[in-house]
């Protein structure tokens, strides 16, 4: 999942293509996008406000439930929001 890699329907399509491959969770950061390594020298770590990130996790657990719905009540994968 990482950040959703954009917006709301780039979550939407992040999280079911991911469920359709058998993902058994999926976890979603506060970074802005793109995302930068945390290793690299020099990097400074961008994150979004707590609503642009509250709203991610939502945007996640909206498009898990859309998935569960199409595939006739599957458990779908967990989400883990993570910072």
């Amino acid at each position: 999942g990482d950040t959703g890699y954009g917006g709301a329907p780039n979550m939407l399509r992040t999280i079911s293509a991911l469920a359709s491959a058998g993902a058994a969770a999926i976890t979603i950061e506060d970074q802005q996008f793109p995302k930068k390594c945390t290793i690299a020298a020099g990097s400074k770590i961008q994150i979004v406000g707590r609503e642009a990130a509250v709203q991610r996790v939502k945007g996640a657990l909206g498009a898990r439930d859309l998935y569960k719905e199409r595939t006739a009540g599957g458990a779908g994968p967990w989400v883990v929001a993570r910072t």
